[in-house]
Parts: structure tokens; C-alpha cells; sequence
């Protein structure tokens, strides 16, 4: 099975260096990448240890591919190699309206049907709706993809640091996704165990 994972919001919280906390009792940085202030999810590096010894992965982001595969080289660092491929915002469908109205940035999508076109000389041609898993904490960035192929949790932030555990052994995403690996089809199985 093929896992399209998201990075902020399910692994890191990415925040503007200008927009970061001035105050001195707020949660400090783990990284600065780029321009970027970055705050870890605890327990990311176990869980991406363990999501390549059950799944095919792939890192699908909206932000644009420098800062994706900045943000990938920090967050996977000596597992990036495993990782079948890397897009960015460029990959995204723009659909040119903010997804809120709060929002100027425009609303990208994930269209899980360009992952199914991949080539067969990158060894993901055999990956269909079947047996396709988006994740990403944004529901409508799955809007046009077929029913049961994305599930959502909650976005991370650093207000959340001290309580989550999605991504530990006990975790609900790895408790989750561990049941997913061993079921026939990714749609009936999201469909029987909606997230």
C-alpha cells in the first residue's frame, strides 16, 4: 500500500520566523529551516522509522518544493532515501479560491489521480484507488479524489505538544494505519473504520 503523507500540520508545526513566539516561556524551536521556525509532533522520528518497514511512502506538501524538500531533508534526514517521491505545491491542482474566507492564499488540492499516472520506470505504477492512503489534516485538499482514499487528523500545533501521542506505538494514527496494512482494499477499510 501506497501512504501520501502531508508534512505540516501531521509531522511538524512550520511557522514564519516573524510569526514565531517572542515570548521566552513559549515552546522553543527544534529546527530553523529556511525561513522557518519548525516544532516537532512528538514521537515523528519513531513513526517514520516505522512507516517504511508497512507502506510505500510518498511526501506530498502545498507548500512550494524548495521549502518541501528542505522541510523533508529535516523531518526524514537518514531515511529520506526511502521516501518514492517528493511534491510540492507545483503538483497541487490551484483552484484559485482561498479555502476560508479568512484565508488569501489560494486553495491547492491533492488529486490522488496524479500519483496513479506515475511511470512505470518509478515503481509506483501499480498503485491505484485501491490501495492509495492521503493523509493530510486539511479535508478539503481531498475533495476530488475518490471516496475512503484520505483520512485527516488533527493538525499539530505546539499548544498540542505536551499531550500528543497520533503518532506513538499506541498512537491512533499508527494504531490505525497498522490495521490498514493488513486489509484488502484502503476504501472499504476507511469506509468500515471512518478516522
Amino acid at each position: 500500500k501506497l501512504l501520501v503523507l502531508d508534512l505540516n500540520g501531521l509531522f511538524i508545526d512550520r511557522r514564519i520566523k516573524r510569526h514565531a513566539p517572542t515570548n521566552s516561556k513559549e515552546v522553543t524551536e527544534d529546527a530553523k529551516v529556511g525561513n522557518f521556525y519548525v516544532y516537532e509532533r512528538p514521537h515523528m522520528r519513531e513513526f517514520i522509522e516505522w512507516v517504511h518497514t508497512r507502506f510505500e511512502v510518498g511526501v506530498w506538501s502545498s507548500a512550494n518544493f524548495r521549502n518541501t524538500t528542505n522541510l523533508v531533508d529535516y523531518v526524514w534526514g537518514e531515511h529520506k532515501n526511502k521516501i518514492a517521491f517528493v511534491w510540492g505545491q507545483e503538483r497541487c491542482s490551484d483552484v484559485g479560491i482561498a479555502p476560508s474566507s479568512t484565508s488569501t492564499r489560494p486553495m491547492f488540492l491533492k488529486e490522488l489521480k496524479h500519483v496513479w499516472k506515475l511511470k512505470r520506470n518509478t515503481g509506483l505504477s501499480h498503485f491505484n484507488k485501491t490501495n492509495t492512503l492521503l493523509i493530510d489534516d486539511s479535508p478539503y485538499k481531498a475533495i476530488r479524489n475518490p471516496a475512503h482514499t484520505a483520512i485527516h487528523p488533527c493538525g499539530f500545533t505546539t499548544d498540542d505538544r505536551e499531550s500528543d501521542d497520533l503518532l506513538s506505538e499506541h498512537g491512533a494514527l499508527r494504531q490505525y494505519l497498522e490495521r490498514l496494512s493488513d486489509a484488502k482494499s484502503v476504501p472499504d477499510f476507511v469506509q468500515t473504520n471512518p478516522w
